[in-house]
């Protein structure tokens, strides 16, 4: 048996409960254990495929996809090359700044998920 709501005309959220039932093949109780092994071996477990980890530094180089980190760094670049190593320096630290916290924050988020 084939479950497909792309061939139906009907969406499921506009169906009433039997008729669900009726084109699953279920009842409120849920799928027979027959069906339910049956159905597992023709699509495979009931499972979401496991994202592969984040690395350091993919999430490093995250932290500088944000158009004002490039403003930033063409300010430094711009105040380098007109001679004003002072404000380059700064802007850099700035920049290694927010990186650092932002990458830290990200890899924590990353790990409790």
């Amino acid at each position: 048996m084939a479950v497909s709501a792309s061939t139906d005309t009907e969406s499921w959220y506009s169906r009433g409960l039997s008729q669900i039932y009726d084109s699953l093949d279920a009842n409120s109780d849920g799928l027979s254990t027959e069906e339910a092994e049956s159905r597992r071996s023709d699509y495979g477990p009931n499972r979401l495929p496991k994202a592969k980890p984040v690395t350091v530094w993919q999430i490093f180089l995250r932290q500088f996809k944000n158009p004002l980190i490039y403003i930033l760094a063409i300010a430094a670049i711009v105040s380098f090359a007109i001679g004003d190593e002072t404000d380059a320096g700064f802007i850099a630290v700035v920049l290694l700044v927010n990186t650092l916290v932002g990458g830290i924050q990200e890899w924590r988020a990353e790990r409790s998920s």
